[in-house]
């Protein structure tokens, strides 16, 4: 084992300060997705949207469910 100083072993150094920056992130827990879902089972027009694309998937171009969520080109309809 050769040890190098950090600034001089580019790859190791970056290893090191990863956890430093993940400490920094934080993690929002909500119930932002129950919201659109619940939003979505009360709207008519999606209403129908959902109840098709359940049924038949695919039967409606662009329009897909991830769970319990409409999505359209891979987006969640709010």
């Amino acid at each position: 084992i050769e040890y190098k100083r950090g600034p001089d072993n580019n790859a190791t150094d970056a290893l090191s300060r990863l956890s430093e920056q993940l400490n920094t992130l934080s993690v929002l827990e909500t119930d932002l997705w129950e919201r659109i879902s619940n939003e979505q089972a009360s709207d008519d027009g999606l209403k129908l949207i959902r109840a098709s694309i359940t049924q038949n998937p695919g039967s409606i171009p662009h329009y897909t469910m991830r769970g319990n969520i409409l999505q359209r080109k891979n987006r969640a309809r709010p």
